[in-house]
Formats: structure tokens, sequence, C-alpha cells
């Protein structure tokens, strides 16, 4: 964002120098504009020959997204989100001084006997510091908290203003100029950079215009405004005003906005992600972390963190400074802790040792914790995450990856789901990812690999299965089915399981739509279904069971979902029937 606005504004006070050169050689007209028409013309052909369509890009980066989309994009532009709308208000306001400061200083400096040439080198210290210091300060805001620079930055330009009454002399109105040109380098940058990372990719230049229409009305705004207040009580009262009004912006950006603090993005986050021995930890309540998380996340709710990590309560200062030292049983090599406000795309983050009571409290906070392996969180059985809906993709055409094999395929993680744009199934066994597909000659195909995803997708991390004895009246999946809602539907919750022996007969499917085919109904996405079928064969079946996640990962019959595959890993698919002898296959669940 810094490398474009410093280009741009650059760009204009380069042409402001040569055109007034030009003006004042050759008259201001037709030259100049023939000079602006001609750039004009050199802008359209490289856009035409070298600008590239970002539509994949903006697909690629949608798919993992982990922002909300906006329900309303004008209003939550606009107003009701509170980080955008404090940006919208910030830009409106920075544009609105922009406007009075071209229009009004040099009529101010006019009137305290500058010439021509002081007033034109004052007024230029400002756009070239706003220009050039935009190369520093978007840098800046992909490292720092960005509020801190829209804050920072509003403040000096409304205190700038607010002095430039009360000099006289032309180095403190360069001192002055300068100084509102760093203001706004701050927060010209750190607008774009912060609507761009609250909003979800398909609707960021969506909310980038709604932003920016209230941005530039600034000017008109600011025009009319200032010379109406001049007209009516003077030019110092006038410049006074927008002062004030420009220092209650920051005050509302301070006020409203959450903070971001040193604020790690999702492409810093892949490097642990990516690794085997990292973890997520959402400690969130159960319910919260239903509505919405990180892919990668598991949950343990910040209280049975802070119970099986201080099995004691605190007396003394020193109990709790030794608590917080052995918080972790086995203490892990680093840990990173990350926590965002309500709002989405909002984070925070800070490298620490052992566990930070002060942050894991943070109730209304999205809090996660990234640790090593070490960390006990390792060695329990976290609750089922879905990641996005069967209905969505069956009824609403929602084909594209919602989640990556690459950060979910760790030890200890199981899950199953549909290829994205439904061209074969996956089945994740203990962090392994075996892809099925159907190739050209109609014939199943099992790979392990990582670098797919999925539109809907199940998965739990179980640590220990605990074995549960099959009654001799459990033959199928209509059987099972009853089986474990009888004895599992009034936990209301949601478990993997698996089913491990020779089974008698296993049914499978495929799905196999073409490429570029719309689904808009089962019917759609099951039309190309390739079946398979075995007889007396060791397999491995992995399910999840649930009685609250209708159409969401199991059917709309079913309490179960579940997907199998061979002990020698050649053949897996989407099961559709199942009979097996209760004697020679165990049954292994995972509860939470």
């Amino acid at each position: 964002m810094g490398l474009n606005e410093f280009a741009g504004y650059l760009a204009v006070a380069a042409m402001a120098f040569l055109t007034g050169l030009l003006a004042a050689e050759y008259g201001p007209r037709p030259l100049p504009f023939q000079v602006g028409i001609g750039i004009a013309f050199i802008g359209l052909l490289l856009s035409v020959l070298w600008v590239k369509d970002t539509g994949k890009h903006v697909s690629a980066e949608a798919a993992n997204s982990v922002v909300s989309l906006l329900e309303r994009p004008f209003l939550d532009t606009s107003l009701r989100h509170r980080v955008l709308g404090s940006v919208t208000q910030a830009g409106l306001v920075n544009n609105l001084n922009d406007g009075m400061l071209w229009g009004l200083l040099p009529v101010l400096l006019a009137t305290r006997g500058f010439g021509t040439s002081s007033v034109g080198a004052i007024a230029a210290v400002y756009p070239a510091v706003w220009g050039l210091g935009q190369l520093a300060t978007g840098k800046l805001a992909d490292h720092v908290d960005r509020k801190v620079l829209l804050v920072l930055g509003m403040f000096l330009q409304g205190f700038a203003i607010l002095l430039l009454p009360f000099v006289e002399q032309q180095h403190a109105y360069i001192a002055l100029s300068a100084t509102l040109g760093l203001g706004t380098a701050l927060v010209y940058p750190t607008f774009l950079a912060t609507i761009a990372a609250h909003t979800h990719p398909r609707q960021r230049a969506e909310s980038l215009g709604i932003f920016r229409l209230w941005r530039d009305l600034g000017y008109a705004i600011g025009a009319l405004l200032t010379g109406l207040i001049a007209d009516r009580f003077g030019i110092t009262a006038s410049i006074l005003a927008i002062g004030v009004v420009t220092v209650l912006s920051g005050a509302v950006v301070w006020l409203r906005m959450p903070a971001e603090r040193r604020c790690l993005e999702a492409i810093d986050l892949k490097k642990w992600l990516g690794r085997r021995d990292i973890r997520v930890v959402d400690v969130r309540s159960p319910e919260e972390f239903a509505s919405g998380h990180l892919a990668e996340a598991i949950n343990i709710p910040v209280d049975r963190l802070l119970e099986q990590a201080l099995p004691a309560k605190a007396t003394t200062h020193r109990d709790r400074v030794r608590q917080r030292r052995v918080a972790a049983p086995h203490k892990p090599r680093s840990c990173c802790a990350i926590w965002a406000s309500g709002e989405p795309g909002g984070c925070a983050g800070e490298r620490w040792d052992g566990v930070d009571l002060q942050c894991m409290k943070m109730r209304t906070a999205l809090t996660l914790l990234v640790c090593s392996i070490g960390f006990n969180a390792s060695a329990q059985n976290m609750a089922v995450r879905p990641t996005g809906a069967m209905r969505n993709t069956m009824f609403n055409g929602q084909l594209s990856a919602l989640i990556s094999m690459d950060s979910t395929a760790v030890p200890g993680t199981y899950g199953i789901g549909p290829l994205e744009h439904l061209q074969g199934e996956l089945m994740l066994l203990d962090g392994h990812c075996y892809v099925s597909t159907d190739t050209s000659d109609s014939a199943m195909q099992v790979v392990e690999r990582t670098d797919v995803g999925a539109p809907f997708f199940v998965q739990q991390h179980v640590a220990k299965w605990a074995s549960v004895a099959l009654p001799d009246s459990i033959i199928d999946l209509r059987s099972l089915d009853d089986f474990l809602t009888a004895s599992y539907a009034e936990r209301k919750t949601a478990f993997a399981f698996k089913l491990v022996g020779t089974v008698e007969k296993v049914d499978v499917h495929l799905v196999n739509v073409p490429r570029g085919t719309a689904v808009n109904g089962p019917d759609d996405a099951h039309a190309h279904n390739k079946h398979y079928s075995l007889v007396d064969r060791e397999v491995e079946a992995l399910g999840f069971f649930s009685t609250q996640h209708k159409a969401v990962f199991t059917h709309h019959d079913s309490n179960i979902h579940l997907h199998a595959i061979t002990t020698d890993r050649s053949w897996m698919g989407h099961v559709e029937m199942m009979r097996f002898d209760p004697r020679t296959t165990q049954l292994w669940i995972g509860l939470p």
C-alpha cells in the first residue's frame, strides 16, 4: 500500500511542479493539458499490456480466509464495524482537512505577507513529506499496531493545524507543513491496509470502494465547511475548527477501534502451521468455537486449560509466580500467545514462556496458543471441528476448498470430507491424508498427499481411542447408527469413531463432478459418482457421530458419516453400505 500511495502522490507533486514550469513558459493552455492527455494514454496502454487480472488470487485467498463476510457491507464499512467504521470516519476527516489546507493555507500565508515563492515552498513540503514518507509508513503498517499509526497520524495532523494561526516565521510553517505531511503519510497507506485486513477477499474491493467514497467526499465536505466557517467567523476560526475535528477523529479511533498490537497475519502464521510439532489452541467456549474458528485450531476452553495447568489455587504471590512457571507439565521449547478482538481479522501476538494467566482470562477475545507439541494439549481428545457444511456444497454450489490439508494433516488428527470441486474423497488418519480419485479408465487411485483441500470437512484430534464392545445385533450401518444414538445421544457431543476388522461387504462411492459443472442440488453432486465394492476384506472405517450436525457433516436421515480404507491403503471411499460381523470387528470411539 505504501509503495502504491508513494508512487501516486510523488507523481502528483512532480506533475504539479512540471505543469507549473510549462504554464509559466508557454501559458496555461494548451500545453499542460496536452501533457496530461498524453500521460493518461500511457497509463491506459500500460494497463492493457502489463496489468494482470487478480481474480484467481482472490479465489485462492478466499478459500482459506478466516475473516467473516460483512452482513451489510455499506453500513458495516461506513459505521457499524468497529474497525472499518473507525477507519472510514478518519479517512473522511483526513481529506476534509486536506481540502481545507489547499484552500485556506495559501490565503493565510498571503495575509501574513509571504510571497508567491514562499507560499509555494511551504505548500510543497506537505505533499513531498506525505509522498516520500509512505515508503516507510506503508511497510510499518505491516509490522506494528495499525491503530497506533492511525491515532498518531490524526493527532499530528490535528495539532499541526491548530498551530498554523499562531506562528509567524517561514521555518515554523515549513516545520508544521512537514508535520502535516508526516501525519498524513502515517494514516494514508494504513487506511487501506486496515480495510484489506478486516474484510473478506470477496468483499474487499466493495469495502474499499465504500471507504474511498467517504474518504474522497471529505474533499467536498472540507471545501464547503471551511468556506462557510471562514465567511462567517474568519480564516483563523475555520482552521481551528478543522484542527479540532481532526483531533476528535483521532480520539474516535483511539477509543473505538480494537488494538492490534504486534499483529501476526495469516501469512506470518503459515510457517508455524506448516510444522508437525505445532498446535493452535482456541480457548473460547465450545459454543463460540463452533460459531467460527481457524481451520487449524483445536478447542480447549480456558477454564479447562487453567484447571489442568493450575490444579491448586495460589494463595500467595510466590505461589502464583511458581504456578506460572510450572503451568505446562512438559515445558514447551517456545510458545506464542495470539489473541484477537471480536472483530473479524483483528489480532495481536507476543512470545512468552509458560502460561500468561492475564492473557488467557480475556474471555471476550479469541485467544490462541501456538505451542510446541510438548504442551499438554496433545495428550487429550479435542472437540470435533467441522469446516464448511454439506448443505452449502450440495445446494449452494460451494465447491472450492475452505480448508487445506497442508496445515490440517498433523499427528493425532482424523477427518473425512470430499475433495475440492467434488472430484474425489479425502480421509485423514493420524495425520496421514489419503486422496481417492477415479482415473480415466474408471479405476480407483489412492495416494497420500496434503496439497489438496475440501469444501467441507470434519476432523478431531484424538490422543486416545476407547474400545467399545459391539452387541451381536450390530451388523450394518443402520444398526450401528441406532446403537450409537441410543448410547451417546444424551451427551449431545460429536465424536469420531473407527470400525476396524474384516467386513463381509462394503460399498463406497467417489464423487466425480467434472470441472465447471454447476451443482444446484444433491442430484447434480452425485450424478457422476463412481461406485466400488469389496467383499471379505480387512478395512479401517473412520466415521463421525452427531445428532446436532445434520447436513453439516452427517446426512439429513442419519447421525453418522463414514469413509473406509483398506489396510494396504489402496482402496478408499465414502461408505454407502457396510455389513460386518461384530465378533470380528472392533469399534473404537474418541469422546472429547
